[in-house]
């Protein structure tokens, strides 16, 4: 197609993701567009950012490895996939670039911009308490890409949700084996 945007390829920074046992092998999509959308962005913004987020789930999963002392498997397994969070923010980041928006850490309410804010991280109490809010942003991520996938028309944003989508469904699956051993009962 004439007149895409494409990034610049990610070369030796994507290739430490792939090896993450917590990440599917599978090769991230080059971030891509079409052309410039704002709509888009916006739609991004609330991904990159917003209350269910990439930014969200790497702080709080970031913030549940360091609470886990006890837990080794545990305090491995959330650095392990907040480390991937925070490639796929730098991939919304470098995507909301490309459809010509800012990929400051803000979305819009009200045509009004709301900064990230570290209330939405939830910090837990205990690791039942930590792993089924962990479980709880996976499923809530799963469904808001789904939403944003059906809403924007552009091959590149499309096929970067469907590959961040599959690390969200399998960091749900590592997270109930996880609390299946630690918590069973939760869901």
């Amino acid at each position: 197609m004439s007149g895409e945007f494409k990034g610049e390829n990610m070369g030796v920074g994507q290739e430490p993701h792939h090896n993450r046992w917590c990440a599917l092998p599978e090769p991230y999509p080059e971030p891509g567009v079409v052309r410039p959308n704002h709509f888009y962005a916006m739609l991004l913004l609330e991904d990159y950012v917003g209350t269910v987020s990439e930014m969200t789930a790497v702080n709080q999963y970031f913030y549940h490895h360091l609470t886990f002392e006890k837990y080794d498997d545990l305090a491995e397994l959330e650095i392990c996939i907040s480390i991937v969070e925070m490639h796929h923010l730098e991939l919304l980041g470098k995507t909301i670039k490309l459809l010509g928006v800012a990929p400051e850490f803000r979305t819009l309410s009200n045509n009004r911009p709301v900064y990230w804010n570290a209330a939405y991280v939830y910090y837990g109490k205990n690791v039942c308490d930590k792993l089924a809010a962990d479980i709880a942003a996976e499923k809530k991520a799963i469904q808001q890409y789904g939403q944003h996938k059906q809403l924007i028309d552009d091959p590149y944003i499309k096929e970067l949700l469907e590959r961040i989508i599959k690390d969200e469904e399998y960091h749900l699956k590592l997270f109930s084996d996880a609390a299946a051993k630690y918590c069973p009962g939760i869901k």
